[in-house]
């Protein structure tokens, strides 16, 4: 069996059937590579800027902070305390999986940056019923790794919840460059009902579950959404690693990119491996590659060897199985 190419500088395989090299070796998506909108992101950060000067200390907090105790949400808890010197409410969503490392990491950082953290443990098995409907309703040929953006949503509903009770007047979301299209969400986008699983015509779900999507019409206020690495400089993801570690706020290995709070993750991407030899999340990786956010020589070696391992479950075996007992499946199941 002749081995697939890699493009030289991405890293990509060909083996995606829309990845295609050219003589040199480069992916269709490199040669392609637009430059970044520098004029929209400075304009976004400046009515960014601005509009937190205009709003700082007028409310009990300057704005939430979706926080998971991962690198890129205490990074980003960083840059608003020390460079914007705002007050922040940390809003921590637990889905019934976090790690104890994660709840270490979350403790540690509300201590040592001194601010307030709401845990919010969703009711009535929700998340369990949740995952489950994903998995279950899964159409043909759709990556797992859609149960990502689901469940970021409702994570970002909650966070506009709290902070429209709170009349706080931002959320911001610490997803990395490579997660995220735009800076801030539309006014459009955030005036509408955010119900994506049509929860009340659906038998998996409760009338109460729809208490954890976003209503505009229930609040006097609508809360700013924005999403500050999109805009603001991201400098890598060792960089990131390597701050946090002088602050004494981790160490390397507890901050591995390849590294996650979530047994649900590690479940979607073996299926994905498993079923398509692809997945969102490896795809996203080659754009931080791509762009220059991560450390292409190390990660030539490191990425191929931890797919192999995960795809023959030589590594997060534990995790996957808790995955499948969490939400009472089956790999048989899924596969």
């Amino acid at each position: 069996m002749m081995l697939k190419r890699k493009c030289k500088n991405c890293l990509i395989s060909e083996s995606y059937p829309d990845v295609k090299l050219n003589e040199n070796k480069i992916c269709n998506f490199c040669t392609t590579l637009k430059k970044d909108n520098d004029e929209e992101k400075r304009l976004i950060k400046k009515e960014f800027e601005e509009y937190i000067n205009e709003i700082k200390g007028k409310n009990e907090y300057d704005c939430v902070l979706l926080f998971s105790g991962g690198k890129d949400s205490t990074y980003l808890l960083y840059l608003l305390i020390k460079k914007y010197g705002l007050n922040v409410l940390t809003v921590t969503v637990d889905n019934g999986l976090e790690t104890n490392l994660s709840k270490e990491n979350i403790k540690k950082c509300v201590k040592f940056f001194n601010v307030n953290n709401v845990t919010v443990i969703p009711r009535n098995d929700f998340y369990k019923r949740l995952y489950k409907h994903i998995f279950q309703n899964k159409i043909e040929d759709e990556y797992s790794m859609s149960i990502c953006p689901k469940c970021f949503g409702i994570i970002n509903c909650i966070g506009l919840n709290i902070a429209a009770k709170k009349k706080i007047p931002i959320v911001l979301d610490a997803s990395s460059p490579d997660q995220i299209r735009s800076g801030e969400y539309s006014k459009e986008k955030l005036s509408k009902k955010w119900d994506s699983l049509n929860v009340l015509e659906n038998p998996d779900f409760i009338d109460e579950d729809l208490n954890y999507f976003w209503d505009p019409k229930k609040y006097d206020i609508i809360p700013r959404f924005f999403k500050p690495f999109y805009f603001l400089e991201y400098p890598g993801v060792e960089k990131i690693i390597k701050k946090l570690e002088s602050l004494g706020l981790g160490q390397k290995k507890k901050f591995n990119p390849l590294s996650t709070n979530c047994h649900m993750f590690w479940l979607s991407v073996y299926l994905d491996l498993k079923k398509y030899g692809d997945n969102k999340y490896i795809r996203d990786f080659h754009k931080l590659v791509r762009y220059g956010k991560i450390n292409r020589l190390k990660w030539r070696i490191m990425l191929p060897v931890g797919i192999f391992l995960l795809k023959n479950r030589l590594v997060k075996r534990k995790q996957i199985n808790q995955a499948l007992k969490y939400i009472d499946l089956r790999l048989k199941d899924l596969l």
